[in-house]
């Protein structure tokens, strides 16, 4: 168990882009938001080749008290040859865990080519 990206605690401004996360071993996850509610954006990534019971995750327990609105943004990811640990009973790519209601949620189906 070798790797995890975890951004926890107060509300933060996150951009997670462009980046290749390969062949990791991860005890959970490859990427985790989580706390209080972050203004992130996670694109343009390459997630290829890791293991964990999940490899992206926001899951925001709390809002912070100053802000109206924050948004957050899941796109353009590339997912190929993800895997569960021997042991774990399932897995998942992207998971999205709040308390607040999601004004908007679009998740699209990729197309095979």
């Amino acid at each position: 168990m070798n790797f995890a990206f975890h951004i926890d605690g107060f509300y933060c401004n996150a951009s997670i882009a462009g980046n290749r996360f390969q062949g990791n071993k991860c005890r959970t996850g490859c990427v985790t938001l989580s706390g209080t509610e972050k203004q992130a954006e996670i694109s343009d990534n390459e997630f290829l080749e890791n293991s964990g019971r999940y490899i992206v995750e926001m899951y925001m327990n709390s809002h912070a008290p100053y802000t109206q609105w924050v948004e957050a943004s899941v796109s353009l990811n590339n997912f190929k040859r993800n895997f569960r640990p021997a042991g774990n009973l399932f897995i998942y790519f992207i998971n999205i865990r709040i308390i607040h209601r999601v004004h908007k949620n679009k998740i699209k189906k990729n197309k095979e080519k």
